[in-house]
């Protein structure tokens, strides 16, 4: 029933971005239409695992000794960018099929890396970081802390899977320095009340 209403969720959502765009088309012939269903996200996400683990590519891993750096606030300003694997594995291997960028698939990014043992390790690193959100809502008692959890957490848990590690991280610390500066302007604010 979800991959239903996935399904056809994403038709009403291509249909209404064409129809935004100026195109005419027919509702109906939208959904109907089962070869516009492999240019939906999910199955362009699988396709991208399919065709890393079938034709064997790999990346070198050196770019993940720049985590810390994309955890910066502007990490481009140091050369990392969040789509350096989604660069990598298009050109290699949708060079021609694929106008403009495409999602990213957290677990070929695992296989293009190490193989089984890079999926291994990104499974690991997914439930980690869900096991500290989980902490971090069982433990602790600021409300930043929560609100911050609960803006983030759905994010990692259901967003990273049409994402690489780096672009998942770039889009977690925007979430965390936002929050960070409205927590620094409340105690700026409490600080100016209390004086």
């Amino acid at each position: 029933l979800l991959v239903v209403f996935g399904v056809y969720g994403k038709a009403i959502y291509f249909y209404a971005s064409r129809v935004m765009a100026g195109h005419s088309l027919q509702f109906f012939e939208v959904l109907s239409d089962f070869s516009r269903l492999e240019r939906f996200e999910p199955f362009a996400t699988q396709a991208i695992f399919n065709k890393i683990l079938h034709s064997g590519f790999t990346i070198d891993s050196s770019y993940l000794l720049s985590l810390p750096v994309i955890l910066l606030p502007s990490s481009r300003v140091f050369g990392v960018s969040s789509a350096h694997f989604n660069t990598e594995f298009q050109s290699a291997l949708f060079h021609a099929n694929t106008p403009g960028s495409m999602a990213y698939n957290f677990w070929a990014e695992g296989y293009a890396n190490f193989q089984e043992s890079g999926v291994l390790l990104f499974i690991i690193i997914y439930v980690s970081v869900l096991f500290a959100f989980q902490v971090g809502l069982s433990k602790s008692r600021s409300i930043w802390i929560h609100f911050s959890i609960l803006i983030m957490s759905p994010y990692w848990a259901f967003y990273i899977h049409r994402n690489s590690l780096f672009s998942i991280l770039s889009y977690e610390k925007q979430f965390f320095y936002l929050i960070f500066l409205f927590y620094l302007l409340y105690r700026f604010r409490n600080y100016l009340d209390s004086r």
